[in-house]
Protein backbone atom coordinates (compact mmCIF):
# COMPACT_ATOMS: atom_id res chain seq x y z
CA UNK A 1 0.00 0.00 0.00
CA UNK A 2 3.01 2.13 0.23
CA UNK A 3 3.19 2.81 -3.04
CA UNK A 4 -0.37 2.29 -4.37
CA UNK A 5 -1.99 5.55 -5.96
CA UNK A 6 -5.30 6.10 -7.42
CA UNK A 7 -4.17 8.38 -9.67
CA UNK A 8 -2.80 8.24 -12.79
CA UNK A 9 1.23 8.52 -13.63
CA UNK A 10 0.95 11.72 -15.95
CA UNK A 11 -1.70 14.11 -16.03
CA UNK A 12 -2.37 16.92 -18.81
CA UNK A 13 -4.95 17.05 -21.71
CA UNK A 14 -5.68 14.39 -23.72
CA UNK A 15 -7.24 13.10 -27.33
CA UNK A 16 -9.57 10.97 -26.77
CA UNK A 17 -6.48 8.19 -28.49
CA UNK A 18 -4.23 9.58 -26.12
CA UNK A 19 -6.80 8.60 -23.28
CA UNK A 20 -6.96 5.12 -24.18
CA UNK A 21 -3.65 4.64 -24.75
CA UNK A 22 -3.10 5.52 -21.31
CA UNK A 23 -5.56 3.25 -19.87
CA UNK A 24 -3.73 0.54 -22.41
CA UNK A 25 0.17 1.64 -20.73
CA UNK A 26 -0.36 2.45 -16.95
CA UNK A 27 -3.11 0.45 -16.09
CA UNK A 28 -3.89 -2.86 -18.52
CA UNK A 29 -0.49 -2.85 -19.85
CA UNK A 30 1.32 -1.77 -16.60
CA UNK A 31 4.68 -0.77 -19.03
CA UNK A 32 6.03 1.13 -15.94
CA UNK A 33 6.80 -1.74 -14.21
CA UNK A 34 9.58 -2.68 -15.98
CA UNK A 35 10.70 0.51 -18.18
CA UNK A 36 10.73 2.59 -15.06
CA UNK A 37 13.06 2.65 -12.20
CA UNK A 38 12.66 1.65 -8.49
CA UNK A 39 14.06 3.68 -5.53
CA UNK A 40 15.43 1.38 -2.61
CA UNK A 41 11.68 0.17 -1.32
CA UNK A 42 11.30 -1.19 -4.88
CA UNK A 43 8.54 1.60 -5.65
CA UNK A 44 8.42 3.06 -9.09
CA UNK A 45 9.94 6.30 -9.64
CA UNK A 46 7.31 8.20 -11.18
CA UNK A 47 9.43 11.35 -11.40
CA UNK A 48 11.45 8.87 -14.21
CA UNK A 49 8.45 7.27 -15.51
CA UNK A 50 9.22 4.94 -18.51
CA UNK A 51 13.18 6.12 -18.40
CA UNK A 52 14.45 2.29 -18.60
CA UNK A 53 15.63 0.18 -15.78
CA UNK A 54 17.64 -2.12 -14.56
CA UNK A 55 16.56 -6.09 -15.09
CA UNK A 56 16.68 -7.91 -11.47
CA UNK A 57 18.86 -10.59 -11.57
CA UNK A 58 20.53 -9.55 -14.84
CA UNK A 59 23.33 -7.14 -16.05
CA UNK A 60 20.58 -5.97 -18.67
CA UNK A 61 18.34 -2.85 -18.95
CA UNK A 62 15.04 -2.07 -20.13
CA UNK A 63 15.07 0.08 -22.76
CA UNK A 64 14.22 4.16 -22.48
CA UNK A 65 10.77 4.64 -24.06
CA UNK A 66 10.14 8.01 -23.88
CA UNK A 67 10.30 10.02 -27.30
CA UNK A 68 13.14 11.83 -26.44
CA UNK A 69 15.79 8.88 -25.89
CA UNK A 70 13.84 6.09 -28.03
CA UNK A 71 13.23 8.49 -31.45
CA UNK A 72 10.83 6.08 -32.85
CA UNK A 73 7.23 7.01 -34.96
CA UNK A 74 3.88 6.33 -34.18
CA UNK A 75 4.29 3.57 -36.75
CA UNK A 76 7.73 2.46 -35.60
CA UNK A 77 6.10 1.62 -32.28
CA UNK A 78 2.71 0.07 -33.86
CA UNK A 79 4.79 -2.27 -36.17
CA UNK A 80 6.96 -3.33 -33.11
CA UNK A 81 3.92 -4.03 -30.82
CA UNK A 82 2.65 -5.85 -34.07
CA UNK A 83 5.73 -7.98 -34.86
CA UNK A 84 8.87 -7.47 -32.48
CA UNK A 85 10.88 -5.72 -35.29
CA UNK A 86 12.29 -2.57 -34.42
CA UNK A 87 12.98 -0.12 -37.18
CA UNK A 88 16.62 -1.18 -37.51
CA UNK A 89 15.55 -4.82 -38.37
CA UNK A 90 16.48 -5.90 -34.77
CA UNK A 91 13.98 -8.00 -32.64
CA UNK A 92 12.53 -8.33 -29.06
CA UNK A 93 14.05 -10.30 -26.78
CA UNK A 94 13.73 -11.70 -22.45
CA UNK A 95 10.40 -11.01 -21.44
CA UNK A 96 9.08 -8.41 -24.51
CA UNK A 97 8.27 -11.57 -26.33
CA UNK A 98 5.36 -12.50 -24.02
CA UNK A 99 4.48 -8.83 -24.90
CA UNK A 100 5.10 -8.81 -28.11
CA UNK A 101 3.04 -12.20 -28.33
CA UNK A 102 -0.15 -10.51 -26.72
CA UNK A 103 -0.25 -7.14 -28.35
CA UNK A 104 0.46 -8.66 -31.56
CA UNK A 105 -3.20 -9.88 -30.92
CA UNK A 106 -4.40 -5.85 -30.19
CA UNK A 107 -6.22 -3.87 -32.80
CA UNK A 108 -4.43 -1.71 -35.10
CA UNK A 109 -6.76 1.29 -33.19
CA UNK A 110 -5.22 0.15 -29.30
CA UNK A 111 -1.69 0.09 -31.08
CA UNK A 112 -1.98 3.28 -32.21
CA UNK A 113 -3.08 4.75 -29.30
CA UNK A 114 -0.40 2.88 -27.15
CA UNK A 115 2.28 4.50 -29.73
CA UNK A 116 -0.14 8.19 -29.34
CA UNK A 117 0.25 7.63 -25.86
CA UNK A 118 3.74 6.67 -25.69
CA UNK A 119 4.63 10.03 -27.98
CA UNK A 120 2.96 12.50 -25.58
CA UNK A 121 4.35 11.55 -22.29
CA UNK A 122 7.07 14.30 -22.26
CA UNK A 123 4.96 16.49 -22.52
CA UNK A 124 3.04 15.56 -19.74
CA UNK A 125 3.25 16.55 -16.11
CA UNK A 126 4.29 14.04 -13.95
CA UNK A 127 2.06 13.07 -11.26
CA UNK A 128 2.60 12.83 -7.49
CA UNK A 129 6.90 12.08 -7.56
Amino acid sequence: MLFARSSWVVNGTLSPEQTRGRELVEALGHCGECHTPRNVLGGMKRDAWLAGAAIPNSKGRTPDIRPETLQWTSNDIVAYLKTGLTPDYDSAGGEMVEVIANTSQLPDSDLAAIAAYLLWVPEAEVAEK
